[in-house]
């Protein structure tokens, strides 16, 4: 008779134990192990990664491509993003600024339905994120946008949105903003303004969900 780990010992008459254990037998304990590494161990090659379970700040990750790397079910990653106008850099960096800003997280909130907030977020209100096409700005855009996303990583600050305006992540919402009303955002004076107005509106979203959830 097979051994069989004692940690398995408990899960023999269950249906999962039950499958683990028959396919072992049938296919061999070496090549089931490595079905088994392949399916739960697999590295990936993640371009952004977006924490998604007991989330108790609003975190982007920008990560290197070229680098495989093993993920828990806790974190979304984006893969096929990358532009090449301005370069792969600037290109998710561009994209992470968007996300990480007040505005990009109002997204997050509302995709949410804001039930949990950012406390937990599903793959599915992931894949409807939108955000700012790196190809479609310009130069200068970009690198603002860049420049202000890595002083604004250089900080180590963290943000949750309840902050209201003067936040640490400020440069980068004035930042978003002026390119926001570059290409069409109106109905403000400037920068400062629309800053004001996603960021108040984001600490009013987050502080009903609190409420409500309190």
């Amino acid at each position: 008779m097979m051994s069989m780990p004692s940690s398995l010992k408990v899960f023999q008459n269950t249906g999962l134990g039950k499958l683990f254990l028959e396919a072992q037998a049938r296919i061999g304990r070496a090549k089931w192990k490595k079905v088994v590494d392949a399916a739960y161990h697999s590295k990936v090659k993640a371009e952004l990664l977006i924490p998604r379970a007991a989330r108790e700040k609003h975190a982007i990750y920008v990560a290197s491509p070229e680098q495989g790397i093993l993920l828990s079910t806790n974190f979304c990653y984006t893969s096929g993003l990358l532009r090449r106008k301005f370069g792969n850099d600037k290109s998710l960096k561009v994209i992470a600024s968007y996300l990480m800003s007040a505005f990009g997280q109002l997204q997050f909130e509302l995709e949410g339905g804001n039930q949990e907030g950012m406390l937990k977020i599903e793959a599915f209100m992931v894949r409807g994120m939108k955000s700012i096409d790196p190809d479609e700005l310009k130069s200068e855009e970009v690198d603002s946008l860049c420049a202000a996303l890595e002083q604004f990583d250089a900080l180590g600050e963290s943000v949750k949105g309840d902050e209201g305006i003067e936040t640490p992540r400020r440069d980068l919402d004035l930042a978003m903003a002026s390119v926001l009303i570059n290409h069409g955002i109106g109905g403000f004076e400037n920068n400062a303004k629309l800053a004001d107005f996603a960021e108040l509106f984001l600490k009013d979203l987050v502080d009903d969900r609190s409420n409500q959830n309190g």
